[in-house]
């Protein structure tokens, strides 16, 4: 009896070896643009030096837009946008759509960011559980639309650190309005701005 065990094939098929290829080839394209732009070097971008890569790409965003965005991109609440986070922005298709936004869509978010920033107690970028509980009860009887608040708290905080950034409150809020209305749902909310009728 043969004590060979089983080969196993290794080998990656050309698609596999292309996509890996051609995620590389993004790496490195996101490792120059950050380089180059990080001026101070503090393994940053801040507001004037994502302005400028998004001119230098040809998307003009207004001052309300990258203000916004920072604070989109910005997903552990830091106030700065660190390599990680602007890898996984850099990676998506539609990078620069993403940060153009109408006046409804800009109301809205600048909305959402209000209601946060009111219980942002410390200021720190982020709401603790408890301070969540409060501010989804705002958002309750203000109409937007929610489910229970563990049920939010727990979409939101999917790493369980206890802590929500304000780009994962927006990811919630939008969701939510994009949601159909079942029983479940706790409050109606205003159409998502893209969906707003005139």
């Amino acid at each position: 009896m043969s004590g060979g065990g089983k080969k196993v094939n290794l080998k990656l098929s050309p698609e596999t070896l292309q996509e890996a290829e051609s995620r590389k080839m993004q790496e490195t394209s996101c490792e120059k643009v950050f380089s180059k732009y990080d001026h101070d070097h503090d393994g940053s971008v801040d507001v004037s030096e994502l302005r400028a890569i998004c001119m230098e790409m040809g998307a003009l965003l207004t001052e309300e837009e990258l203000r916004i965005a920072i604070h989109i991109l910005d997903t552990d609440g830091n106030g700065k946008i660190e390599f990680e986070e602007f890898k996984r922005w850099w990676s998506t298709s539609d990078r620069f759509e993403r940060l153009r936004h109408n006046e409804a869509e800009l109301a809205f978010l600048n909305g959402a960011f209000a209601s946060f920033l009111s219980f942002d107690r410390d200021m720190d970028g982020t709401v603790s559980k408890d301070e969540f509980y409060q501010l989804h009860q705002v958002l309750h009887d203000s109409g937007y639309r929610t489910r229970s608040v563990e049920d939010d708290w727990k979409f939101m905080d999917k790493d369980n650190s206890g802590f929500v950034s304000f780009s994962e409150y927006v990811d919630w809020l939008i969701f939510q309005a994009q949601q159909p209305f079942t029983e479940t749902v706790e409050a109606s909310a205003p159409p998502p701005p893209e969906e707003e009728k005139k």
